[in-house]
């Protein structure tokens, strides 16, 4: 029987000495993986759960949530809009990321 979770990471593990890479690394719940290489993280490893009352903290207003295809750039499977996760990054407006670009140019 083939393990499920060592053929998703199979082709996804770093080469030689991560620290060699140019890629950086990022770790959450205590998993580290070099974000140019790394698969999605499981539901369970990022503590995916249903954000609570009218918290501003949730799936549809996060950077990672693609709406479209209810999903995430950085975790398996269907996401829903109104739950959260240890990854929750704030997506800006349009209008603020457009300023934001300004001031960096």
């Amino acid at each position: 029987m083939l393990d499920t979770h060592d053929a998703r990471h199979a082709g996804h593990r770093p080469s030689g000495n991560a620290h060699d890479s140019a890629a950086p690394e990022m770790e959450i719940n205590g998993i580290k993986r070099v974000q140019s290489t790394m698969a999605k993280y499981s539901k369970p490893e990022v503590s995916y759960r249903p954000a609570i009352g009218g918290a501003k903290r949730r799936c549809s207003n996060c950077i990672n949530y693609q709406e479209t295809e209810s999903g995430c750039t950085m975790v398996e499977g269907s996401i829903k809009p109104n739950f959260v996760c240890n990854l929750w990054k704030l997506k800006l407006p349009p209008a603020l990321e457009e300023m934001r670009g300004e001031d960096s140019g």
